[in-house]
């Protein structure tokens, strides 16, 4: 496959795809959530404000664990003295 039609594939949902852009030395990762953070957060009756912060925790830890080189898993852990006082996410590598 050239780089060119993989350019051209549908993104996928509930995956994470490296990047780079060699001429300005940048470097990331796009992440797409579709059914599995749908599942995640449907399975609670969370304001939407909650909802939305573990949305987010959801895709940090997935980001940064995608960047693991082993077999294993990453826990993202918060704590503070605002209205959530403590959010945790998982990701075990596949």
């Amino acid at each position: 496959m050239t780089q060119k039609s993989a350019a051209l594939q549908p993104a996928r949902d509930d995956s994470v795809m490296a990047f780079e852009v060699k001429p300005l030395d940048v470097r990331g990762r796009v992440l797409r959530l579709g059914a599995v953070i749908d599942e995640i957060i449907s399975k609670h009756d969370y304001p939407d404000a909650v909802s939305m912060l573990l949305g987010e925790a959801v895709a940090l830890a997935a980001l940064l664990g995608s960047t693991l080189k082993f077999d294993g898993k990453l826990t993202l852990q918060t704590q503070t003295d605002g209205p959530v006082s403590m959010l945790v996410a998982d990701y075990t590598t596949p």
